[in-house]
């Protein structure tokens, strides 16, 4: 299987890898990595003769900076890339919080995410066309932001169906549960329902013993409610109001939802995207430092056995037909008609199954409560406006897909105002817009 990298010196190479190492049953793997940085791919290339080495196996791997050269024959292209990150995403942040707007993550709700789309889908577009040129019939799964407008944008400008959203969410949210119930996250039966980063979590059951972990969640003991207040406040703010655990949190909840106010602003040091990358600065740099790190037995040996959060790797294998039929949590894909209230185009999360040459959603549990689908509706809407304002560079679109946004609510500028300032400080990285 040959497996293209694009962006290899991204935050999700080093879970690739670890899967890769941890399932593959076999060594005729060919791993094709690219990247416009040279200093990574040195790293990359360091790290993965080590990882053989250490492992005693014998994948193959090739280095690149040209990206058609990368993509060609691929079975699985895997595009991870971020246009001037992380320093793009906070001049932005820092343009929308001068006007009044409350916000954590954004980067893929709020006004940010449309300037995240203007950046990222014109190449996302540009890498897809290069797969039906040099690879057509390859699979191409991206874990880039903001996802759902990407996927929706990628299809709706290159027509390509073998295009899958990634997020490891799903895979949080499990993990946090079993955190605040002392239940392990491997026994935790789990289906959410919704789109990327704002989802319903309508299941999620101890296989051990079928005990309801949703109904564990409302009666806690001081200890964890601290704990989760202090890790996800808007969550559980949202858990206590609406008696539904919306996920995926890690930032996302306050956002996206659109009575999120002062009141529900309750984000530390390290649960705010903004903070966290004003301390890191520059995300490459953590990467290469972190195979830099890999440098000794000891620690190859950790980094293997850890678990794996992402599920790249065991994806490609079913859609490849190496493994049996694979559940993955979270995938992300054109709705038809899964949850009815959407259109059958927009970019929805939930459970699919995957299998040689197809991943197939999985029906949501049950209904979605209705003040949560109308919240959806909302959103879909803006990703619409915000592909259009992008493929068709209209100024119009971007507009209003700023006026539509929740968190405009509190902006103390037209949303005119604040497209022009957001698109001047990310001059050079945006397509111009016209009228």
């Amino acid at each position: 299987m040959d497996i293209s990298i694009i962006g290899a010196g991204s935050q999700f190479t080093l879970p690739f890898l670890r899967s890769l190492y941890q399932n593959a049953s076999h060594d005729d793997y060919h791993i094709r990595m690219m990247d416009i940085r040279p200093e990574a791919l040195e790293a990359m290339e360091q790290l993965t003769t080590r990882l053989n080495k250490h492992s005693g196996r014998n994948f193959r791997y090739s280095f690149y900076q040209d990206r058609v050269e990368a993509i060609k024959n691929a079975d699985h292209v895997l595009v991870s890339y971020a246009i001037d990150f992380p320093d793009a995403m906070l001049r932005t942040f820092f343009v929308m919080k001068n006007h009044g707007i409350n916000l954590v993550e954004g980067e893929t709700a709020s006004p940010g995410a449309l300037m995240a789309t203007l950046r990222h889908l014109p190449l996302m577009v540009d890498i897809v066309e290069d797969v039906k040129k040099h690879a057509d019939g390859a699979w191409v799964h991206t874990t880039g932001n903001p996802m759902s407008r990407l996927v929706y944008g990628v299809i709706k400008a290159t027509g390509y169906q073998r295009f899958v959203g990634h997020c490891h969410g799903t895979t949080l949210v499990r993990g946090f549960i079993g955190e605040l119930t002392d239940t392990p996250a491997e026994e935790i039966d789990i289906a959410v329902a919704g789109i990327n980063h704002f989802h319903v979590v309508q299941k999620a059951v101890d296989q051990r013993n079928g005990r309801n972990l949703l109904n564990v969640l409302k009666d806690l003991p001081e200890e964890k409610v601290k704990l989760w207040k202090e890790k996800e406040y808007t969550q559980w703010k949202l858990f206590q109001e609406l008696g539904y655990l919306i996920g995926h949190g890690m930032w996302h909840n306050f956002d996206y939802t659109p009575y999120a106010n002062h009141r529900m602003f309750n984000h530390t040091f390290t649960n705010s995207l903004e903070r966290e990358n004003l301390v890191i600065k520059e995300l490459r740099k953590v990467q290469r430092d972190e195979a830099a790190a890999l440098d000794n037995e000891e620690a190859i040996d950790v980094f293997l056995q850890n678990e794996d959060s992402e599920q790249h790797f065991l994806v490609m294998q079913a859609l490849s037909g190496e493994i049996e039929p694979y559940l993955y949590l979270s995938g992300n894909l054109p709705n038809n008609q899964k949850i009815p209230s959407l259109p059958e185009d927009a970019i929805v999360e939930l459970p699919s199954m995957v299998s040689k040459d197809k991943i197939e959603l999985i029906n949501p549990e049950k209904p979605l409560p209705k003040f949560f689908e109308s919240w959806l509706r909302q959103h879909v809407s803006i990703h619409e406006l915000s592909v259009i304002a992008t493929l068709e560079k209209s100024r119009e679109a971007a507009i209003g897909a700023i006026a539509a946004d929740p968190s405009f609510r509190d902006c103390d500028c037209s949303p005119g105002q604040l497209l022009d300032e957001m698109l001047e400080v990310n001059k050079g990285l945006v397509p111009e817009l016209s009228d």
